[in-house]
């Protein structure tokens, strides 16, 4: 491996497909290993891009519906484990023959919409939490209102832009197609996390690009997407924990104080030369599959204080490369 500085190391880059090329990382603090990852870098002129979307998850994935204010987050969507797996994916009705013409695969937007101010666009329509819905960690219903960063992936070129929503309606001035939701946290070739707002989860719910963790301290497992000069998009997918080997997958089992910062991931994303990039989800809704190169996949740690049970969390919105 290559050291870009004296916490990170990357392996040279190696090619997965027409368009689709990866690296592998590792951050290093106080001689630990602290994460590792995947940078996979996409010419988006040469694949096809899709947003599959689980509505049982984006429908019911709250404390609250309305009134209903149930204690149970039971794990719905689709883990990228469920979802590369033949069988499951034809108890779901998925298309089995998909499968050969995926390259990549990975978790998309920062809230997994369980906090109320995440969305995907997909097709040109606006998919957010449903009407009534109440976000983790609030006490009322709050409509999608105001300016939201997002990466937008068609049409092309790939960008990141800010859109105004108004009471769950987008008003933006751009056609978009395609689009994830998330605090941007590199503009021009800079980092931008500074700018980000946070809102504590003693504050009540998290709105507009308000993320409810410091940016500077909290570590964990991060999926975040940036844009290069050149227009390829990065998947960089980072990992904390230790790494476990099971049923052909890899997964890491979180600890605290280990892995990265989202300070740190939007430095990494600037030494692989990212001009642009957002923030996408973290902790277990980390995972990403690699075609000839496997899952790779984050285990959080339980909390039953908020109904979340053990083993791989279910995915509202999953980010498709697939051949063309």
């Amino acid at each position: 491996m290559d050291r870009l500085n004296s916490n990170i190391l990357i392996e040279q880059i190696e090619s997965v497909a027409a368009g689709v090329s990866c690296h592998m990382i590792e951050l290093w603090r106080d001689d630990t290993l602290h994460a590792q990852g995947r940078a996979v870098f996409i010419d988006v002129q040469k694949v096809q891009l899709k947003i599959e979307c689980f509505f049982d998850l984006i429908e019911h994935n709250f404390l609250g519906v309305g009134q209903l204010r149930s204690q149970q987050l039971p794990n719905f969507g689709m883990s990228l484990f469920d979802y590369i797996d033949p069988i499951k994916r034809q108890a779901r009705q998925l298309d089995g023959e998909e499968l050969e013409h995926i390259l990549v695969a990975c978790n998309t937007v920062h809230t997994n919409f369980v906090r109320g101010n995440g969305f995907v666009i997909n097709e040109g329509k606006l998919i957010h939490k449903p009407e009534g819905a109440i976000g983790i960690d609030g006490k009322e219903y709050i409509p999608l209102s105001g300016r939201f960063d997002c990466l937008i992936l068609a049409p092309l070129p790939a960008k990141v832009h800010s859109v105004l929503i108004e009471k769950n309606r987008l008003r933006s001035e751009l056609t978009i197609e395609l689009a994830i939701s998330g605090p941007q946290i590199i503009q021009h070739g800079c980092n931008t996390v500074r700018c980000i707002p946070v809102r504590t989860r003693d504050r009540g719910q998290t709105i507009g690009n308000e993320i409810n963790y410091s940016p500077y301290c909290d570590r964990t497992s991060f999926t975040c997407f940036g844009i290069t000069d050149q227009n390829e998009l990065i998947i960089l997918s980072m990992f904390a924990g230790n790494a476990q080997e099971q049923s052909g997958y890899r997964y890491y089992v979180s600890q605290p104080n280990v892995g990265i910062t989202l300070n740190e991931m939007a430095e990494l994303l600037i030494q692989l030369r990212a001009k642009e990039a957002i923030a996408g989800g973290g902790s277990g809704d980390t995972q990403q599959y690699i075609k000839g190169k496997g899952l790779w996949v984050s285990m959080p740690r339980p909390q039953p204080q908020r109904g979340q049970v053990a083993g791989l969390r279910g995915l509202g919105a999953i980010l498709l490369v697939k051949s063309r």
